[in-house]
């Protein structure tokens, strides 16, 4: 009868059995390590690719804002020129008899008659506010309102006539709006049609 004890130390001692159990440890061991250290080391890698991403989003975000503000200085630089535009569109005093020698002038050189002309200086405000920044410390805004001329003025002139003045009027540097509008057909002693316009046009200051 072979003895149990000789026989494991055959066993255990052979060069095979070594083999079997190196690699058996081996295993154990890179399993450990894999768990342990390769798996925490996935997931590191993992949520920085995902920050990488946000971070690309983001920035990509801050790239065109920062273009856009690029853009609009470039703008504002080329528009710095004709900023005097401004004063002459809306002017800081109100300028009555320049803004009805306009208006008398674009009517005579359409061969309008004008019969009457007034101004009535009114003091509602316009409900379009313009906002001029301070130059202090704190960004202060102050809000600037432009009060409207009205100009009443009946004119005698044909349709075509009519609709040439109000464009050249409209294509004046003072800004001007046509508020109200009256047509009436009436007929002269030759038998001759023609329009009487009574027209409403306001113009605006500060």
């Amino acid at each position: 009868m072979i003895d149990k004890s000789i026989l494991i130390n055959k066993i255990t001692g052979s060069k095979e059995a070594k083999d079997y159990t190196y690699a058996i440890l081996f295993l154990l061991v890179s399993s450990f390590f894999a768990f342990s250290v390769i798996k925490p080391v996935l997931s590191i890698a993992v949520s920085l690719n995902k920050e990488a991403k946000e971070l690309k989003q983001v920035n990509a975000v801050f790239e065109k804002n920062i273009n856009n503000m690029v853009a609009l200085q470039n703008e504002m630089q080329e528009i710095r020129s004709q900023t005097y535009l401004v004063d002459l569109a809306v002017p800081k005093q109100p300028s009555i008899q320049q803004l009805m020698q306009d208006i008398r002038a674009s009517a005579l050189d359409e061969g309008m008659e004008l019969k009457t002309i007034e101004v009535t200086q009114s003091e509602e405000i316009k409900n379009v506010q313009l906002s001029r920044k301070l130059n202090t410390s704190e960004d202060v805004k102050s809000k600037i309102t432009a009060k409207p001329i009205t100009i009443q003025l009946i004119v005698k002139s044909d349709f075509d006539q009519a609709v040439r003045f109000i464009k050249r009027v409209m294509n004046q540097k003072r800004l001007k709006t046509v508020s109200k509008i009256a047509l009436s057909k009436e007929q002269d002693k030759k038998g001759s049609n023609f329009l009487t316009i009574n027209m409403e046009i306001k113009g605006y200051h500060l």
